[in-house]
């Protein structure tokens, strides 16, 4: 009976993860966060995935800068911002029910740390421009 009730006890928290990595994946990549579940939704994306801050800060950079830039400045920024991106995400999932910054604004930009790597259109990426390439 014991080993049933493990059995039980891990299936459940297995559709619990399961049911939690599907909603982070369809939660939309340019969102608002106008309400308080959207605030707490945002704290725990920064709380569980600061890890995606390096690579993304190396493809912004590299894009903006140059590869050397990238590799260089980019991921010493990625290392930095996913130092910092762990406690703002639990201050904003403890705060959520209050409306601090003003309608619970983002306090990082990107909201999401896989906001660097887009939704698929030109100018949804952190760092691209509507106008052409300034490096040309």
């Amino acid at each position: 009976m014991l080993t049933q009730r493990k059995r039980d006890l891990t299936a459940l928290a297995s559709a619990v993860t399961l049911a939690v990595a599907v909603g982070m994946l369809l939660w939309p990549v340019v969102s608002r966060a106008d309400t308080p579940g959207m605030k707490a939704g945002r704290g725990l994306a920064a709380i569980t995935t600061p890890f995606l801050e390096i690579p993304g800060n190396i493809v912004e950079t590299s894009e903006r800068d140059g590869p050397l830039a990238g590799w260089t400045e980019g991921l010493a920024r990625g290392i930095g911002m996913s130092i910092v991106r762990p406690p703002i995400g639990v201050y904003e999932l403890v705060t959520a029910p209050f409306p601090y910054p003003a309608n619970f604004e983002p306090i990082l930009k990107p909201e999401y740390p896989w906001s660097y790597f887009g939704s698929g259109d030109d100018n949804s990426r952190v760092g691209r421009h509507s106008s052409p390439d300034r490096r040309r």
